[in-house]
């Protein structure tokens, strides 16, 4: 089977529309925090309410974006492999030297920057116990429901859970595809697995089953699964188009933004990989450069932004254009500081994870590395 469009445009190693849609992602989550930190009152103030709820208000939903988009990657980069326990556990070790050092040195640079302040404003120091940080080193914050260093940090915990959830759902796969064959084990797995996630979208549970579950955000992430796989195998087209549906329905039923972020997430990559004017619309070279620096964008903005504000507001009187052009400023912080995190530390692990293959050498023929 031909490969789908989207790889045959994939810059390099990576998917360049995915690229786009997760540095907007990461652009929404900084203007959001901007807004919920009073950095940009008289700004909002001055904007049409429409524009002022969908840039700022409404800028926690890029997580979903970044959720549909860990399920788009995951799916696209064990397509036609055949998923056994070797390749699970190469799976895992890679997954996680990409997401750990990075979340480790986003830890250290958090609770430093803590201290820092407080010994400026000559105030004692938040130190986290020790408990806490091996839990956080851990992922296990919030399952064991203690207090974050981060607030941004709830989604690496997810994201792991999730990274844990596929690798069971693709080795369960894999043992049925021994019985009922690839291609109907393959429509089983992934149908039944997105089912799982419905009476989260619907409402009809609201909380997860124990603190800090995967479940809640699950369909999020079923549907980049889904938007993959479905552009390599035809017969889960229909899978994937009635579970949108449900979801839509879910959404106008539930009022969820969480969905509607979602399903708008979806529907990017789905036109993405189909069609030329979208992907170079995403290919523009200022969101390809916050797409590459995105995951130590949010991981660090919150406290690049604090920073800047404490520095430069006092320059600058409140009023409507003074806020814009002090965010702009902090976004610029921001993104330089990410790129220094990214280049430094981010980087090196990037290079260090493609080095394990999810196949033996000889036998894996299409590149890797989204």
């Amino acid at each position: 089977m031909a490969e789908p469009q989207a790889t045959a445009r994939a810059r390099g190693t990576r998917l360049a529309f995915a690229d786009g849609i997760r540095g907007l992602a990461a652009l929404w989550v900084v203007l959001f925090h901007a807004s919920e930190g009073g950095h940009v009152d008289h700004l909002k103030a001055v904007l049409p309410a429409w524009f002022s709820r969908l840039v700022f208000d409404w800028g926690h939903l890029g997580v979903a974006l970044f959720f549909v988009l860990s399920g788009f990657v995951m799916m696209h980069s064990v397509r036609g492999l055949a998923f056994n326990a070797g390749m699970g556990r190469r799976f895992m070790l890679r997954r996680l030297l990409r997401l750990t050092p990075p979340y480790y040195a986003a830890i250290a640079f958090v609770i430093g920057y803590a201290v820092l302040k407080a010994v400026l404003q000559h105030q004692p120091a938040p130190l986290p116990g020790a408990g806490a940080v091996v839990a956080h080193l851990l992922y296990l914050q919030d399952i064991l429901a203690l207090d974050t260093i981060s607030v941004v940090f709830w989604t690496l915990c997810i994201e792991i859970q999730f990274y844990i959830a596929f690798t069971l759902l693709m080795l369960a796969r894999h043992h049925a595809s021994r019985r009922w064959g690839e291609r109907k084990a393959t429509l089983l797995a992934l149908a039944g697995a997105a089912l799982v996630g419905l009476p989260w979208a619907f409402g009809i549970l609201s909380v997860p089953l124990y603190p800090g579950g995967f479940l809640s955000f699950w369909y999020c992430f079923m549907l980049g699964v889904l938007v993959s796989a479905q552009a390599e195998r035809s017969a889960l087209r229909a899978v994937f188009f009635g579970f949108v549906a449900l979801l839509v329905a879910a959404g106008a039923a539930t009022g969820s933004g969480v969905a509607w972020a979602a399903l708008a997430g979806t529907a990017l990559i789905y036109v993405g990989t189909r069609s030329a004017w979208l992907d170079r619309l995403l290919n523009l070279r200022a969101l390809q450069y916050l797409g590459l620096v995105s995951y130590s964008l949010y991981l660090t903005h919150n406290q690049i932004t604090g920073a800047t504000q404490t520095v430069f507001k006092r320059l600058i009187g409140p009023s409507a254009l003074g806020e814009l052009a002090l965010l702009g400023a902090t976004i610029v912080a921001c993104v330089l500081f990410a790129s220094l995190c990214h280049w430094v530390v981010e980087r090196p692990n990037i290079e260090w994870s493609r080095r394990i293959r999810l196949t033996p050498a000889g036998r894996d023929g299409v590149k890797r590395g989204v």
